[in-house]
């Protein structure tokens, strides 16, 4: 009886034991994981540029070439789809509650466009991954969007030069500074 008592006591604490061992297996499962997740996040992401087409981009190779946020986008874009760092505000766009951009979305809450403004969002974003034509950023000079893009005649108005093209369904507007360099990025979509 002594012995049947003992064994069950040691079946028990052996189980235990067990189960421990497990819970803290799942445990550092779960924490390897988001640290994989966390560092998955932080990497740089292969961002693809090609030679402007000659005869000029067309709305499906260009959608090859939009990245936000590190992530290749194309129409349609909701908010769920930039990610898990940002949330709406109204009609701003807020990346980890603080640094903001626009957007407007319709009715079934897909954007129909979006801005992106140098003033605050670059030091937010590791490596201006906010947005990425081509390899055209906030801060690429005009001479460079050219070169990426292709050549467009830029408008002057008030001290702001603006360069848009218009691709299909989709207008991408660069506002430039004084330095001639982009400040502004505007994208929108068109059904």
């Amino acid at each position: 009886m002594k012995n049947n008592k003992f064994l069950s006591l040691l079946a028990a604490a052996l189980a235990v034991v067990w189960l421990g061992g497990c819970k803290t297996n799942d445990i550092e499962n779960q924490a390897a994981q988001v640290n994989k997740e966390s560092t998955a996040a932080t990497e740089k992401v292969e961002i693809k540029t090609i030679e402007p087409p000659e005869d000029g981009w067309t709305l499906e190779q260009l959608n090859n070439f939009i990245y936000i946020n590190g992530i290749n986008y194309s129409y349609p874009i909701k908010l769920s789809d930039l990610g898990k760092n940002f949330i709406a505000d109204d009609n701003m766009i807020l990346y980890k509650n603080k640094s903001s951009f626009g957007g407007s979305v319709n009715d079934d809450d897909i954007y129909t466009s979006l801005m992106f403004s140098i003033s605050g969002n670059q030091s937010e974003i590791p490596d201006n991954m906010l947005i990425n034509i081509n390899g055209v950023t906030l801060g690429t000079e005009l001479q460079d969007l050219f070169v990426k893009l292709g050549k467009a005649e830029p408008e002057t108005q008030d001290s702001l030069t603006r360069v848009i093209y218009n691709i299909e369904s989709l207008t991408i507007i660069f506002i430039l500074d004084e330095d001639s360099k982009i400040n502004i990025i505007s994208i929108s979509w068109r059904e």
